[in-house]
Formats: C-alpha cells, structure tokens, sequence
C-alpha cells in the first residue's frame, strides 16, 4: 500500500502540532501512530482514507517535534523509507515491522488511544475504525 495522503487527514500537519500542544501523547500512544501507520503501509489496516491519513500526519508531527518512543526508534526510519517507494523487500520488512508493532502494544493501549481520538472527534467511530 502507498503511504497514507496526508492531504486527507481532518487536521493538517500545523493543526495536528498545535493539538498535540494541549493533547500530549504519551511514548505508548506514539507506538500505537508507529503501528498504525505500519498497518496502513502492510495493507491491512480498516481506517478510512481520513483515519490513515491523520495517522500520517501525526506520523510527520512526531518526526517533525522530535518525539520518541520504543517503535518510533525501531521502525522510524522504515517508514521514512516507505514513504517514497515500496518495493518487494520494503513490503516484506513493513510486514515484519507491523506484526511487531502490534505484538508490542496492549490492545487496551490501542483501543484506549483510538478511543481518545474519536473523543476528540479526529477519528470517526465507524466499523471500519473499530477493526483498524
């Protein structure tokens, strides 16, 4: 799957940084960006266009505000890479990368963090959220 089209998202990369201003995410809720936007690039993720494309922006607001966290050093530079072109090889190491990712993080971590976006209105409370 292509990288996510940031021009989709319902909050620009400048919106998405000053929300997070007032909204932190904690190093867990930055893996739960890192792991979603890894589903999205594997092809399996169940976002809506919007959903895919706020986690890339909040993807490019952490690279940008220099956050950190356990995925964000293990996968960081993956999907930089991704985000131009994905060959055979890259899709089998994002596919990797995405089976560890979502290894490493409780899914209460993950339910709680889609949770908080959807409470915020960021991301839409559908089914095919749910499943993401």
């Amino acid at each position: 799957m292509p990288y996510p089209n940031p021009a989709h998202s319902p909050l620009t990369p400048e919106q998405a940084a000053q929300w997070l201003t007032t909204h932190p995410f904690s190093p867990q809720e930055w893996d739960c960006v890192v792991a979603a936007v890894l589903k999205v690039l594997d092809g399996k993720c169940k976002m809506s266009p919007a959903g895919g494309a706020l986690m890339a922006v909040m993807w490019e607001t952490a690279q940008a505000t220099g956050q950190q966290s356990d995925l964000i050093a293990r996968f960081g530079a993956l999907i930089t890479q991704a985000q131009d072109e994905i060959d055979a090889m890259l899709q089998i190491a994002i596919h990797q990368a995405r089976q560890d990712a979502e290894a490493h993080i409780p899914k209460a971590v993950m339910k709680g963090f889609k949770g908080r976006l959807k409470q915020a209105g960021l991301l839409a409370g559908g089914a095919e959220e749910q499943a993401a």
